[in-house]
């Protein structure tokens, strides 16, 4: 399992000792690992299913920042397999309550040796296989209820920027945006992924992706939800004033989406105000009307659905002029929630499939 990590020989240090073992790579979206081939689709192949239960592990080695999706995250706590974790020197980020083997090695070189040590061995047992065809299933059952969904996707973005950009930063904001990059972005070694994670949350989102295109020579799209944007308006003051070139992609379903997908949604609680208060306390609707503000400070910006999210975002991103292109993308809180739980059940019928 591979977590977000900047060191540049990790992927390939991955590579050759997934040939060599024959074990599958799950890679987080943030994580350079994600370009290389066959290493998505952890999200839907580590929820829980019949599937996974019959193809558990024996050992999960994890490299890398601790990954954003929550199944990953689950299948790492589970105690049935080992848990080894390569952590280099950047501290002891194991925050599973569980025994693990902490290896404070250099993580590439750790498994250049392990490669080595073990050489180059069929796989009698077909786990690779197994691995390889569940995630070619789930793939092509996501591809195809995406491409047969006539209305607003949230991950829609993250899936047809998958398909356009082939180089370039895809700046990627909090909550929602970057769980999406985990089901949907399928990785691409010349894009460089980013994301302000950890304690920063949804502070400076517009600002830190227009610094990232004002020292970037190729496209940078910033995919991020409505609250972020709307927490950071003087980021675009900043974009104008120094002349960048930058595609803001919002998703706007006015509010917190990721709330609506946490236990206080279903809550009862009138002592804590919920579900009373829901809107209030975790909602967070502000009515905001995103295109017009964009374009009061400067940015050019239009509203585009299903049908015009793909051809506005190839005349964005071969537009290199410079300017802040603001693509607004809305969005039914409730609604993506059913559809999010949708695209569970079409990957977990996949899985029936495989062996």
């Amino acid at each position: 399992i591979a977590g977000p990590d900047d060191d540049p020989e990790l992927p390939g240090a991955i590579a050759r000792f997934a040939a060599a073992t024959g074990y599958p790579v799950l890679a987080d979206g943030l994580a350079p690992a994600r370009a290389l081939p066959g290493a998505g689709g952890g999200e839907h192949l580590a929820r829980a299913s019949r599937w996974l239960e019959a193809h558990l592990p024996d050992l999960i080695i994890r490299v890398g920042a601790i990954p954003t999706s929550r199944p990953l995250n689950e299948l790492i706590a589970r105690p049935e397999a080992e848990l080894w974790v390569l952590d280099g020197d950047a501290g002891w980020r194991q925050p599973a309550a569980r025994p693990s083997v902490l290896l404070h090695a250099d993580p590439a070189a750790t498994l250049d040796g392990l490669e080595v040590r073990l050489g180059r061995a069929p796989d009698p047992a077909g786990w690779a296989d197994e691995w390889a065809a569940a995630r070619t299933a789930v793939d092509g059952a996501l591809a195809g209820w995406l491409a047969s969904h006539d209305a607003a996707f949230e991950g829609a973005p993250l899936a047809v920027l998958a398909e356009l950009m082939d180089t370039g930063v895809l700046w990627v904001g909090s909550s929602m945006p970057v769980r999406d990059l985990d089901a949907w972005w399928a990785g691409r070694r010349e894009v460089r992924v980013v994301a302000g994670r950890g304690a920063n949350g949804i502070d400076g989102v517009t600002s830190s992706a227009a610094g990232a295109a004002a020292v970037h020579d190729g496209p940078v799209v910033l995919v991020t939800g409505d609250v972020s944007f709307v927490h950071d308006l003087g980021g675009l003051v900043s974009a104008r004033l120094l002349g960048v070139a930058l595609t803001i992609v919002v998703i706007d379903n006015d509010g917190g989406g990721i709330f609506s997908f946490l236990s206080q949604a279903a809550v009862d609680r009138p002592d804590v105000g919920l579900p009373d208060r829901f809107e209030q306390l975790f909602g967070t609707p502000h009515g905001t009307r995103i295109a017009d503000v964009a374009a009061a400070l400067g940015a050019s910006a239009r509203d585009v659905d299903h049908r015009t999210l793909r051809p506005a975002l190839r005349d964005a991103l071969d537009d290199r002029s410079p300017g802040v292109r603001l693509l607004r993308y809305p969005s039914d809180r409730q609604r993506n929630v059913e559809l999010h739980r949708e695209v569970a059940a079409v990957a977990a019928a996949a899985l029936e499939g495989p062996a």
